[in-house]
Formats: C-alpha cells, structure tokens, sequence
C-alpha cells in the first residue's frame, strides 16, 4: 500500500512539473501584424510617418515640411492588448521589445501625438508627398505691417522671423507647416489668405505687404510735435513712436510716452489736450504747439 502511495506522488509530481514548466514558456497571445500593416502620419507639425508591413516589421521615417524623408528606425513589431510593441529578435527568435506605444483602431498613439494610417498601400511615395509646402514660403517672406495694430511689424526671411511691436522685438526660427508657418515659443500659427495678407494667431488684425499704406493712424498723432510753455519756460517734444524729449527751465529728460486715460503719461507727469492746448500736471502755465 505505501509503496503503491508513493508511485501516485512520485506521477503527479512529475505532472506539476511539466504543467508549470508548460505554463512557463506559453507564448504570448500577439494579434495578427497585417490587421494593422499600413501608413501611419503624425501631421506637419511633428513629422514623422511610420510604415508597418504585413510581416510584422516596421520603418520610421523624419518627414519634415521642406525638408527630406530620412529613415530613423526599423526593426520588428507586434501588437497585443491595445498596445504596439516595437523591438528585435535575439540569437534565440525571442522578441525583445525597446518601445511600446497605445493602439486603436487606426491609429497609433505617443502621448498627445497621434499617428493616424492614412493609407493601406505601402507607398514610398508618400514621404515625399509629407514633405511638400501647399503654400509656397516664398509667398511669406518680405517685410510686413499689421493693419490694425499702430507699429506691429512682421519680417520674415529664409530661416527667421522678427515679430516688432512698440514695446518688444520677438525673433528665432520658424517652423514651415503644409499650408502655415510656427513662429515663437508659443508656436503662433502664422497662415495666408487668399488676397496675400497674413494672419497670426493671437494677434488683432493682418498683415499687408510693407509700403501699402494700410497701417492705422499713430494713437500718439494728436500729441506728436513741439510744444512750449513760456510761463514754466519749458519745451516738450513729442514723436510718432512713443519718444519723447523734456526741458524743465534746462533741466532735459527723455524716455517714452503712454497713453493713458484720456492723456498721456511722461516720467512723472501726465498731460492732456483742452481746447488744443496741453496741460501737464505739476507745471504752471500750458503748451502751446509750435
């Protein structure tokens, strides 16, 4: 009877063994690599195409706007559980995985980028296509001047922008998209209309060609001129641009001028026009426009 026992343990321990060793090597449970084979783009903005074959390998691909397709990975992938595996085989045939983004049904997902298929047939032709400018960039370059915003000024040339307003300069580097340009560290989208002004994102009004006299009278232009005052024995001059230059009975400042209220504000002083004549706070007498 014991020895009988002994047989029975001696089977199922040799049974456990080989069912966990079973268990062990099960193969992972991939889906179908020509479920997914095609071209998958992530727009002009990040520019990168991914091109996943039927027999499981992949290639990606830098395809910037204006610029060349050039190959920048390749290997194998699988797909299991709503994710894209990317990896190679060993000396062995195991798959070792080096990168895994999310996978729906078309598309593929790298945090807020999303790599949509655009296309079933595996075209290299397509990289090309993902390189082309819609709207030439000659078509944006030149010397530009905002219509509704007094002093805004847009420059571009082949490779920089600089964004000029009253009280900044913006400049750097752009970035060329199918049908716009990125400018600034906000990547302000810069596009063109069909009558050659340009618009840009969060900017009031457009942008004419430099010279074509659509930009708006100076807010400054009622002030702009000389003014004197011979009961303070003071001058004040005031320019288009914001600039101004004061002499206090010989004692001379300059700075900038704004608008405020219903006036302007100078150093420490603030003026404002009655009856064309302008009166600064602090300072006997008025200005009389020479």
């Amino acid at each position: 009877m014991k020895k009988l026992l002994l047989i029975l343990l001696s089977i199922a321990v040799v049974f456990c063994f080989s069912a966990c060793n079973d268990e062990s090597t099960d193969m992972p449970d991939y889906g179908d690599p020509a479920e997914y084979a095609g071209v998958y783009y992530s727009g002009s903005v990040d520019g990168r195409a991914l091109f996943l074959y039927v027999d499981g390998r992949y290639e990606w691909y830098n395809v910037p706007v204006g610029g060349s397709p050039e190959q920048a990975g390749a290997g194998l992938f699988k797909t299991r559980g709503g994710r894209i595996l990317f990896g190679s085989s060993d000396d062995e045939y195991d798959f070792i995985i080096n990168n895994q983004l999310s996978l729906s049904e078309g598309k593929i997902s790298e945090g807020s980028i999303d790599f949509n298929k655009v296309s079933d047939e595996l075209d290299k032709a397509l990289l090309d296509e993902f390189t082309e400018i819609d709207v030439p960039l000659e078509s944006y370059l030149g010397e530009w001047e905002n219509d509704t915003v007094y002093g805004l000024k847009l420059t571009l040339t082949q490779d920089e922008y600089t964004l000029d307003s009253e009280d900044r300069i913006l400049s750097g580097t752009f970035r060329p998209g199918k049908d716009f340009l990125l400018i600034g560290k906000d990547d302000n989208k810069v596009t063109r209309s069909e009558d050659g002004t340009l618009k840009i994102e969060g900017y009031d009004g457009v942008f004419y060609r430099a010279g074509s006299g659509k930009t708006p009278p100076s807010p400054y232009a009622v002030y702009i001129g000389d003014w004197h005052n011979t009961t303070a024995n003071s001058s004040l001059m005031l320019h288009e641009g914001g600039t101004y230059g004061f002499d206090l009975d010989g004692s001379v400042s300059v700075g900038t001028f704004v608008i405020e209220g219903e006036g302007i504000k100078f150093s420490d002083y603030t003026a404002k026009l009655v009856d064309g004549k302008l009166i600064v706070s602090g300072i006997d007498g008025v200005f009389v426009k020479e």
